[in-house]
């Protein structure tokens, strides 16, 4: 019997779940053949289906599922509610199967770094990115902004954000380009023309460990700013960050060089 394997709590949750926890699980299942790559797997929209389609030959949105009049001929494997502590799935009774967590893993890293991308860019310069998170302050970002013209000269930005209209009307920038595909921005991240990322974390911040090989900022402002940055710098590639820091936030299969910053101040100042 084929598999559908969907979690539903990722259906009402955030990006960042997704990209660290379930995908995770997903992925840990093909490699112990607990699932096939002919199982069906089913995302929150069509906007996600990017990140399984090099993984899976089929991925089903949530409406698409919905509309299976056939349900019955499936075996469906729920995730929830292991999508935000995969360890969890070892402590309960599960068909079987017991999570690795080996991220490190070639062939785990591998997959992590499947993701397909989108062939449209219309950037063909060097440029900047910004992830500006949808309810973030717009005066913040606009000195951000100011800050790349005055030290990087009139270097094309990009601004990944989910109100991209708000945006245009309240931000008085030249020479931005705004996006807001999440696939398209993935791709933006993974452009070797790509020579700075800038981001506030949550999901879009954390999906650039899977696709950018290049600098990257993080700072915080609407999160606690509970990494510093000495924090980070000192002890992220000594392996001394909790195993629960690993599993949530911090796998970093691509190549890319990660900079935590406690303030807007600290993160301005070093643009």
């Amino acid at each position: 019997m084929k598999n559908i394997i969907i979690s539903s709590s990722e259906l009402e949750s955030c990006l960042g779940h997704e990209i660290h926890m379930t995908r995770c699980i997903i992925i840990d299942m093909l490699l112990q053949k607990y699932i096939k790559k002919t199982d069906i797997i089913v995302v929150k929209n069509d906007e996600r289906k990017f990140l399984y389609e090099l993984l899976f030959d089929k991925v089903l949105s949530y409406k698409e599922f919905s509309y299976l009049t056939d349900i019955q001929k499936y075996n469906i494997i729920d995730l929830y509610p292991f999508s935000k502590d995969p360890t969890a799935i070892n402590h309960q009774k599960f068909k079987g199967f017991t999570y690795s967590s080996n991220y490190y893993d070639k062939n785990f890293k591998e997959c992590l770094l499947k993701i397909k991308y989108a062939d449209n860019l219309i950037i063909d310069s060097k440029f900047i990115l910004i992830h500006h998170r949808y309810n973030f302050d717009i005066s913040i970002l606009k000195k951000i902004c100011d800050k790349i013209k005055n030290t990087h000269g009139n270097i094309k930005i990009i601004i990944f954000n989910n109100n991209i209209n708000e945006l245009k009307k309240n931000l008085d920038v030249e020479n931005v380009v705004f996006i807001d595909n999440l696939q398209l921005y993935s791709t933006y991240l993974h452009d070797p023309k790509c020579q700075l990322f800038i981001s506030e974390w949550s999901g879009g911040g954390q999906l650039s460990q899977y696709c950018n090989n290049g600098k990257v900022k993080y700072y915080y402002y609407t999160y606690p700013p509970y990494y510093t940055s000495t924090f980070y710098n000192e002890n992220y590639n000594k392996s001394m960050i909790s195993r629960y820091d690993i599993l949530w936030d911090f796998k970093k299969p691509s190549e890319c060089e990660i900079e935590f910053f406690k303030n807007t101040d600290e993160l301005i100042s070093s643009i």
